[in-house]
This record gives structure tokens, sequence and C-alpha cells, in this order.
């Protein structure tokens, strides 16, 4: 509610006021709508970025990321780019992955 304490510069107060809303919660979990490199890719370089774009936003600081190949685990450093929700694997370190030509 606002009120009367609340005065334009004459100093005429504000007729009290209740204003009324309502939130929601976000039911609905992010989903995958794209990798990079796509599933299913052949002959990756050792050294491509792995990113992967979500439907809506995501809490980044606390996102785990795995990524493997056929070698073990990808390690590298994790960007993510709140304005696409990218999450990117940088500075990969491993043998070869995979990726379609």
């Amino acid at each position: 509610t606002l009120t009367a304490s609340i005065r334009d510069l004459e100093p005429l107060p504000l007729e009290p006021t209740a204003i009324a809303f309502t939130t929601f919660a976000d039911v609905v979990a992010p989903t995958i709508v794209s990798t990079e490199p796509p599933t299913g890719a052949t002959d990756v370089a050792r050294n491509t970025t792995v990113s992967f774009t979500f439907s809506e936003g995501i809490d980044a600081a606390n996102a785990a990321l795995a990524v493997r190949n056929e070698g073990g685990p990808i390690t590298g450093s994790v960007v993510y780019v709140p304005a696409t929700s990218t999450l990117t694997l940088l500075s990969l370190s491993e043998s070869k992955s995979t990726r379609n030509s």
C-alpha cells in the first residue's frame, strides 16, 4: 500500500493506494536446444569449443559440466553467456573427439 507520506512538490499527499499483483513459479525445467559440435559429429578437432544452448537461462554458478569422449573426460574452463543461454567449455584437453563434416 502506498500512503499519504508520499507527496508531490506542492506538497500534496498521495491518496492511499493499494497495488496487488502475483508472481509465478517457473515449473518448466530448461532443456538443451542445440549443441556444438552437434550430436553424432565425427572427426572433431581436439581444441574444438563445446557448447550447449538451453531453452531458458540457467544458474551457471551451480552448473556442473562433464564432457567425455572415448578417451575419457574432456576438461577446460566453462563460460556462460546469459544473453544466449549458452554454456561453453573452452581450452579443451583430451584425445580425439568426434564431429560430422
